[in-house]
């Protein structure tokens, strides 16, 4: 059923044959339906509406806004491996590790683009909208509240990176101005979702699935209690009261609450941009919540999560794991996610190196893990985490329960176990390839790599040289202690340990030898017998050998809380990329009590007692009340009531991790600079660069010649001295 709505519209995107922007809704009929004759019915309307998600599914790609806002936290890292063999992209992925990023990165023109041409096509859609309004009808104003709060996540998307950008409502007018300021930028965002939530539609059970992968009021207002938690972080260091004044812009110095009590007005929250042009009023940009909040971020904050909640549309399920299952359309706690098909050839598009298929679980597996369950693609060993996260999952006071957000703390038990060798890269020694053969016990000889196991080398003379001719392996002892890894009966969060194909056999997979001396193998040709390959054996860990350069294979925690399907029926993930969930509203209402908002706590309330509880049992089969798993979650990380900055700032990351929300959450705890590894602390990293090729084509300054487009402060501006 999750899919009606995707396969529709994608069927509606292949169909008009929707190549850029400039043609939407604009196509020759080939024999589809025309644009009239879906838009004078309510399905297919919807249909048209559809095509205005497309440019959501760049969301989660590596290359995209999820590369850059998780490999630059904490919770995750891009590491080259093997000496810089795998993943390193021209250095790309070491800088962004470490932040030394610069305004060349691909990514980076990549959401400029992909966020853009979203905003403009729901622009357009709106924009024909009017011609169609007696066909749609009594769902026209819910259509285009709809639209409008689509826009402003691509517009906010497209905020949380730069800050500075060209945000506009209308499709008939260039954009010609410099870059919005951000405070502006995030009045015009505010402005536009409180316009629009009231009247969204409030889901249902009986409508859940009509509205799945479809933003609703409760996107709407949890995105706003996004924008008001983090409104202050949007600030410049020591600049957050200065924010504050610049959304009071027409108030004289210290007349701020005065000017609130003057501009304030139910006619704010219905007038458009449209409407205001050309009247110059900027207080009708001034968030009316915020101003009957007397400018308490934090309140506006906690009522728009209480509007959430009060709507009684989403519940914390009792697994933390169902959100994120192969079939996570099942899930009341999801509030909005991407609706994915892991089919190779249906709806899959490219951008660049981007894709449009959720591919992150192939982007963080082992290379061998597709011995294990049998995957279509091979992964790419590429994504984990930084070691110091995986310190922020404990256990209660027995150490026998752990959370099961994090690597848990199943042990391998089998201590001996029959290694296989399961890379076929042939050894190479002096720039020559040697085959070796392998034994283990009484099975017959395969292809295989010298390891540092071996117990036994025979040699052969061949034309009076000496070369390999068979090595012999004993049994491998896995050490006491060693993480569950394939062998884990239960799934956690992050996949550390053994392993193992099929059979049980533990893998390996060819890596530099550290025993290799080049300059002695170019020295002594020939007889120079050292390979450059050994094979390593498949325990994955938590460490992290060299972020920049020379991670290893095996090197740093997997993420494994998406259900990872073992049947070979799809190339890529089946499941629906979560963009935001009930459990984010709870702790964002939270937090902002903490930080000053007005309000009553939602800790004691069942759905949160089962946010705190479902974190120390897979599933409540009766196993233990909720209480007694509250108990434990207490045990390992305190009362919520007790806690300080730092503690919600680590369970947000124990929650969320991998769900977009880290990089802004560490930015508001003034924790960014300080994440693992990191080289450059600057505070302008706060922002990302306006890309260089986007500088390069924005309009020029008549008198100067130079682009009235500027770059973010920090960062090198090659147009700055010219």
């Amino acid at each position: 059923m999750k899919k009606l709505f995707y396969i529709l519209a994608a069927a509606c995107v292949v169909s008009m044959s929707m190549t850029s922007c400039s043609d939407l809704l604009e196509e020759d009929n080939f024999g589809n339906p025309s644009v009239e004759d879906m838009m004078g019915d309510p399905d297919g309307a919807v249909m048209v509406i559809g095509q205005a998600y497309a440019d959501l599914k760049w969301i989660h790609d590596h290359w995209g806004y999820w590369g850059v806002n998780t490999l630059t936290s904490d919770e995750a890292a891009c590491p080259p491996r093997n000496e810089g063999t795998d993943w390193d992209d021209g250095g790309y992925w070491a800088s962004i590790n470490v932040h030394t990023w610069d305004s060349f990165g691909k990514a980076f023109l990549n959401i400029w683009d992909t966020t853009i041409a979203g905003a403009v096509r729901c622009n357009q859609i709106l924009h024909t909208m009017p011609n169609y309004k007696e066909s749609i009808g009594a769902n026209y104003d819910a259509f285009v509240g709809e639209l409008e709060v689509l826009r402003s996540y691509y517009f906010y998307l497209l905020f949380d990176c730069f800050g500075r950008i060209p945000y506009v409502e209308s499709f008939d007018k260039e954009y010609t101005d410099p870059l919005m300021d951000v405070a502006d930028v995030w009045s015009h965002l505010v402005a536009c979702l409180e316009r629009n939530a009231p009247n969204m539609k409030a889901v249902s059970g009986s409508d859940r699935a009509s509205y799945y992968g479809r933003v609703t009021q409760g996107f709407a207002y949890g995105l706003l209690s996004r924008l008001y938690l983090n409104a202050e972080s949007y600030a410049e260091d020591g600049q957050e009261a200065k924010f504050a004044e610049k959304v009071f812009s027409d108030a004289e110095d210290g007349q701020e609450a005065k000017f609130a009590e003057k501009v304030f007005s139910d006619k704010y929250f219905i007038r458009s941009e449209a409407e205001r042009e050309g009247e110059n009023d900027k207080r009708q940009l001034v968030p009316a919540r915020w101003l009957k909040n007397e400018g308490n971020f934090y309140t506006c904050c906690v009522e728009c999560c209480d509007a959430v909640i009060g709507a009684a549309s989403y519940r914390i399920e009792d697994s933390y794991f169902d959100n994120f299952a192969i079939n996570n359309e099942e899930s009341e706690e999801n509030i909005f996610v991407t609706v994915d098909d892991g089919n190779d050839t249906f709806d899959h598009r490219g951008w660049g190196d981007m894709s449009s298929k959720f591919r992150l679980l192939a982007m963080t597996l082992h290379y061998n893990h597709q011995q294990t369950w049998g995957l279509v693609e091979k992964p790419w060993c590429g994504f984990s985490a930084r070691p110091t996260f995986m310190e922020l999952y404990k256990s209660d006071k027995s150490g026998e329960n752990a959370d099961v957000r994090g690597p848990g703390n199943e042990l391998f038990t089998n201590k001996t176990i029959i290694r296989t060798v399961t890379d076929t890269t042939h050894v190479k020694a002096n720039n020559k390839e040697w085959i070796v053969y392998t034994y283990e016990e009484s099975a017959e000889p395969k292809l295989g790599v010298e390891t540092q196991l071996c117990i036994d080398t025979i040699y052969r003379t061949e034309n009076g040289k000496q070369v390999i001719d068979k090595l012999i392996y004993e049994s491998v002892e896995i050490a006491e202690g060693t993480p569950a890894g394939t062998e884990s009966k239960q799934r956690w969060g992050w996949f550390v340990g053994p392993v193992l194909d099929k059979e049980g056999r533990l893998t390996s997979y060819a890596e530099k030898n550290p025993e290799y001396d080049k300059d002695e193998a170019e020295k002594l040709g020939d007889k120079y017998m050292v390979p450059e390959a050994i094979a390593v054996n498949t325990i994955i860990t938590t460490g992290m050998r060299d972020i920049k350069n020379d991670a290893s294979y095996n090197d740093g925690a997997r993420m494994w809380k998406y259900e990872i399907e073992k049947t070979g029926k799809n190339r890529w993930a089946d499941n629906d990329f979560v963009i935001m969930r009930y459990a984010e509203i709870l702790w964002n209402k939270e937090e902002a009590l903490k930080r000053g908002g007005a309000g009553a706590s939602s800790v004691g309330t069942p759905d949160f007692q089962t946010l705190m509880a479902r974190s120390f049992e897979h599933t409540n089969n009766g196993n233990a009340d909720v209480n007694t798993r509250v108990a434990k979650f207490k045990e390992a990380y305190r009362d919520p009531a007790t806690w300080s900055d730092k503690d919600f700032l680590d369970e947000r990351g124990r929650e969320f991790f991998w769900e977009l929300l880290r990089r802004r959450d560490l930015i508001r705890f003034d924790e960014y600079k300080n994440v693992e590894f990191v080289e450059d602390k600057g505070s302008y990293r706060n922002w990302f660069p306006i890309p260089y090729a986007v500088i390069e084509r924005s309009l020029r300054d008549p008198k100067t010649g130079k682009p009235i487009w500027t770059q973010n402060p920090g960062y090198t501006d090659p147009w700055a001295d010219k």
